[in-house]
C-alpha cells in the first residue's frame, strides 16, 4: 500500500469513528463529554487527509509541521483539485477545541452541551448540531479526496 492511500485510509477510519461516535453512541450515551471525542476523530481525520493529499502530490517531505502542512495544502492542492474552502474553518476549530481544552482551567457539562473556558472565561461550547455540522464538511472533504486518489 502506498503512503498517501495508507494515510487516507487513517482520514477514513477516523471519520468512520467520529460519525459512530456522534450518531450511535452519542444518542444512547447521552454524555456530552464523548463530543470532544468526536471532535479529536475529526481532526485526526482532517490532518490525515491534507497529508494524504501532500503525500499524493509528493509534497508531504516538504514540511512536517502542521501549519506548514496546512499552508502547502492552500497553496497547492485546493485549486489544483477543485476543493471547497471550508474545511480551513473547521480545521481551526477543531484545533482551538484541543488547544483550549489543554490550558483549560475549567471545563464542564451544561445541558447537552460541553463547555470549555478559558483564563478569562471565553467558552467554546461542543454540542450535537455543531459537531454534525463538522462531520459532513469533513466527510465531503474525504469524498473529494476518495475520488481524486481512488482510494478504500
Amino acid at each position: 500500500m502506498l503512503d498517501y492511500q495508507e494515510e487516507a485510509k487513517n482520514a477514513f477510519m477516523a471519520c468512520n469513528r467520529a460519525d459512530h461516535l456522534l450518531t450511535k453512541t452519542y444518542p444512547q450515551i447521552n454524555d456530552p463529554k464523548l463530543l470532544l471525542s468526536v471532535a479529536d476523530a475529526l481532526k485526526d481525520a482532517t490532518i490525515n487527509g491534507i497529508v494524504a493529499f501532500l503525500t499524493f502530490k509528493e509534497m508531504n517531505q516538504m514540511a512536517k509541521d502542521l501549519n506548514v502542512q496546512v499552508t502547502l495544502f492552500k497553496e497547492h492542492c485546493v485549486r489544483e483539485f477543485k476543493l471547497k474552502e471550508d474545511i480551513f474553518p473547521v480545521l481551526d476549530a477543531l484545533q482551538n477545541i484541543d488547544g483550549a481544552r489543554q490550558v483549560s482551567p475549567v471545563e464542564f457539562r451544561r445541558k447537552q452541551k460541553y463547555v470549555i473556558c478559558s483564563e478569562d472565561y471565553n467558552m467554546n461550547v461542543l454540542d450535537e448540531r455543531l459537531m454534525k455540522k463538522h462531520l459532513i464538511i469533513v466527510r465531503d472533504f474525504l469524498k473529494r479526496l476518495e475520488v481524486t486518489i481512488n482510494v478504500r
